[in-house]
């Protein structure tokens, strides 16, 4: 008994897709928040506002942070949608 060529493909699509999940859900919103925390005093300045302003221009500047709650929220939707679509019984359709 040994290993199956597909049960390695889709380990190897799985740890190449955890990686890929990892950075674009959760490390870059992080890294987004750090940079807006880092400058959450001057964020109504002109050149922030040129440079963040498509993070914080629908909220006013005490609550700059909640584009990045939304960015959460979304990758947290999608993410279960996509681990739900394994399961028949969890899945939407």
């Amino acid at each position: 008994m040994g290993y199956k060529k597909e049960d390695f493909f889709s380990s190897e699509i799985l740890i190449v897709f955890g990686h890929f999940l990892l950075t674009i859900v959760f490390i870059i919103p992080f890294v987004m928040a750090l940079t807006l925390w880092k400058h959450r005093d001057v964020i109504d300045r002109t050149d922030m506002i040129a440079t963040y302003g498509f993070l914080t221009k629908g909220y006013r500047s005490e609550y700059f942070y909640w584009e990045i709650i939304t960015m959460y929220r979304k990758s947290i939707l999608v993410v279960g949608s996509i681990f739900m679509n394994f399961d028949p019984f969890l899945s939407v359709r």
